[in-house]
């Protein structure tokens, strides 16, 4: 049998790149038939309406598309009418935030946003984890509303490797519901087949029985055993009270839990009350590992750090997993991370920010 020609265009680009999402079967007497998955319309749905997902309905020579092509369309003409937010201001997001003490539940609505930047996905998934930690507890099961939201493509990367980092710290079962019609059907049709989503629901009523129904995954107040020795880690603070600058030396160090991160913040912030005066600070991450359920308490402990004990902060490390963590957190936030990839260049930024420091504080 021949294979249908088709043109090459940016649908075959979105076909083969999200090939898992369509499942094709063959009979003599039905001939052909395709299943779109549910991720598959979701992926697509998620895109803002254009002509190049128009074009992905519509290409040349395939036939086996009807209902993607069909879905589409009703998918096009109902994102017109939807009034999108693209405000991530804390009094914003705080109704999207629902925290279930009793279920251990907290549910997260997306309906109606518009993550046009990584900025945008960097804010709401840091307010997700303020209320995380205003709750004292770490293990929560999430219940999202995925019905209705547009993710750009400048802000895909940040937007899977946020929402990873929060169910892999924080999680112990992530699902979705979707009342949207066209969903609805697409969960109908995959039930009971191996297209079937067990995480994906037509209602939150469902969603919620379900995750009602699972053992819960908390501890009783797990101690977590540390894995750091204070004399070891004070041994990496210098202080150089000639130059006011504080090398803190986190390099080779693998934060796993909480219980790391507040062990180091409160031996350095001990040593820094002691000499009575704010530092300018260098930090060396070389090397340095932020584990997912550390980096919660890592971003609030870090920031009330800085604002407390320092007078202006440098990190250098050099290509490393925690830099381009650190760079996409900061994306949010009204100051710089002031990252560099060496000391010396770390030095030289130091000394533009006491500079800027001077001319603002000509009295001082």
């Amino acid at each position: 049998m021949s294979r249908p020609r088709a043109r090459y265009s940016i649908a075959l680009w979105i076909l083969s790149r999200f090939a898992w999402g369509i499942t094709c079967t063959s009979d003599r007497r039905k001939g052909s038939e395709c299943f779109i998955s549910q991720d598959f319309f979701h992926s697509l749905t998620r895109l803002p309406p254009s002509e190049k997902l128009e074009q992905s309905a519509t290409i040349s020579g395939i036939a086996v598309l009807p209902d993607l092509r069909h879905l589409l369309e009703i998918h096009k003409q109902s994102v017109v009418t939807m009034p999108y937010s693209d405000d991530f201001s804390p009094t914003a997001l705080d109704p999207r935030i629902t925290v279930l003490e009793g279920p251990q539940i907290i549910e997260i609505v997306f309906t109606g946003l518009y993550f046009h930047t990584s900025a945008d996905v960097n804010a709401f998934y840091d307010y997700i984890e303020t209320r995380i930690v205003e709750t004292g507890e770490g293990q929560w099961f999430f219940m999202v509303n995925t019905q209705d939201y547009r993710v750009d493509g400048d802000a895909w990367f940040a937007f899977t490797r946020r929402g990873l980092d929060l169910n892999e710290g924080h999680g112990m079962k992530t699902v979705r519901y979707d009342a949207d019609p066209i969903t609805v059907k697409q969960i109908e049709r995959a039930k009971g087949t191996e297209r079937e989503n067990p995480n994906l629901f037509g209602s939150r009523e469902e969603a919620l029985e379900h995750l009602k129904s699972l053992p819960s995954k908390r501890r009783e107040r797990l101690a977590h055993h540390p894995s750091f020795e204070k004399n070891e880690f004070m041994r990496r603070l210098k202080f150089d009270k000639e130059t006011g600058i504080l090398d803190i030396d986190l390099s080779g160090m693998s934060f796993e839990h909480s219980r790391d991160v507040n062990d180091v913040h409160n031996w350095a912030e001990e040593a820094i009350r002691a000499s009575r005066q704010k530092w300018w600070m260098l930090f060396n991450y070389e090397g340095t590992r932020i584990q997912s359920p550390a980096w919660v308490q890592f971003s609030v402990r870090s920031e009330e750090f800085n604002k407390t004990y320092s007078m202006g902060s440098v990190r250098y490390a050099l290509g490393s997993e925690t830099e381009a963590d650190k760079r996409l957190r900061y994306e949010a936030k009204a100051t710089r991370p002031n990252i560099r990839n060496t000391r010396k260049e770390a030095l030289v930024r130091l000394e533009e920010l006491r500079a800027e420091y001077a001319s603002a504080h000509p009295e001082n």
